[in-house]
């Protein structure tokens, strides 16, 4: 924020941020969550934001913001139809996944980008509104993170550990991820790689124990490409 002011004033332009909107949340799913959201002097009822997570709730109102401003400043207008539309397929149209994901039922398994500690308590949180614990985690991290900090925040709603290294050189090894585990009395072991560590999880998990796979954009991808190959599932946000 404070380059951003600074920029603003070197090129004596308009700084906007985002306060003064209130919201209230109706109903939340790892399909989205219903809200009714006030963002300036526009109000939306029963808004459908179809990225799961509270975090998201103000990704949106910045976004509607952002639509307040242009339209004040030029002809350029948005109907509530469109906006609407936009929001409830965030996915589909713009092809965006790996946010706090559900990409298989039985077993559940959702995936999710978090990727250094403030996304992780993110994720976390999310996850227990949710009621989802106790799951079964397949995790690995980048050398240049704080994977102690990441793990402290984890740990507290995973019952098992599949350490994992993505195919990256920036990746740390699953030997080393798994070290990271072995303070808690979760169960943790190492796999060989991403696809080794979901088709572990697999096994390891009843139909009903979901499976969380994070820490990393590799990890995530590397996990989507091995569902959808090996599941022939058909991937989406």
């Amino acid at each position: 924020l404070g380059v951003l002011k600074q920029v603003c004033k070197e090129r004596r332009a308009p700084l906007v941020t985002l306060g003064g909107h209130t919201v209230a949340v109706r109903n939340e799913s790892l399909k989205g969550t219903i809200v009714h959201l006030k963002v300036g002097k526009s109000r939306y009822e029963s808004l459908n934001i179809s990225l799961p997570g509270r975090f998201q709730i103000r990704n949106a109102a910045l976004a509607l913001a952002t639509i307040d401003q242009v339209s004040n400043a030029s002809e350029f207008r948005l109907s509530d139809r469109s906006i609407r539309a936009g929001l409830s397929k965030i996915q589909d149209l713009t092809g965006l996944a790996g946010r706090l994901s559900l990409i298989q039922q039985k077993p559940p398994i959702i995936v999710d980008v978090a990727h250094n500690p403030d996304g992780m308590i993110q994720l976390v949180a999310a996850l227990k509104r949710l009621g989802i614990k106790d799951l079964v985690l397949v995790f690995g991290v980048m050398k240049d993170k704080d994977q102690v900090a990441m793990v402290r925040s984890v740990e507290p709603i995973a019952a098992e550990v599949i350490a994992v290294a993505a195919r990256t050189e920036r990746s740390r090894s699953a030997s080393d991820v798994a070290a990271a585990f072995t303070k808690g009395k979760i169960k943790v072991s190492a796999a060989l790689s991403v696809s080794e560590g979901v088709r572990l999880a697999i096994q390891h998990s009843s139909q009903r124990t979901p499976i969380l796979v994070t820490g990393s954009h590799y990890v995530v991808g590397e996990a989507m490409e091995y569902l959808a190959t090996k599941k022939n599932l058909t991937i989406s946000g």
